[in-house]
């Protein structure tokens, strides 16, 4: 059975959550929206990594910074707070993209 849940909040971030484990060329299992001085992402974030790892405690999440110019600035603050979730850093990977972007995007997909 596949769940896929696609969530707007204020249009900051955009939350999909799939039993299967999504790749990076799926869909991500959440994807935050930086278009706003401040987006309120880290409980949203907490409940969807406690998911994530409850279904499947080994599980990695690929943290995806994707902005116009390939080098952004929040990769590494959601990378961080995956991290104090409890999630060893091993299972926690970190990379930057282009993309064709209105504002900086940071996309987590699980694998």
């Amino acid at each position: 059975m596949k769940l896929l849940v696609n969530v707007f909040f204020a249009s900051s971030f955009v939350l999909a959550f799939t039993i299967t484990a999504a790749r990076a060329d799926g869909p991500a299992l959440m994807t935050i929206r930086f278009n706003q001085p401040q987006v309120a992402y880290k409980s949203r974030l907490a409940d969807v990594v406690k998911q994530a790892t409850a279904t499947k405690p080994t599980v990695v999440f690929d943290v995806v910074d994707v902005t116009t110019s390939g080098t952004g600035t929040h990769g590494q603050e959601v990378a961080d707070a995956i991290a104090k979730t409890g999630v060893p850093g091993s299972q926690v990977s970190l990379r930057s993209e282009t993309g064709a972007v209105a504002n900086e995007e940071v996309r987590i997909f699980v694998r």
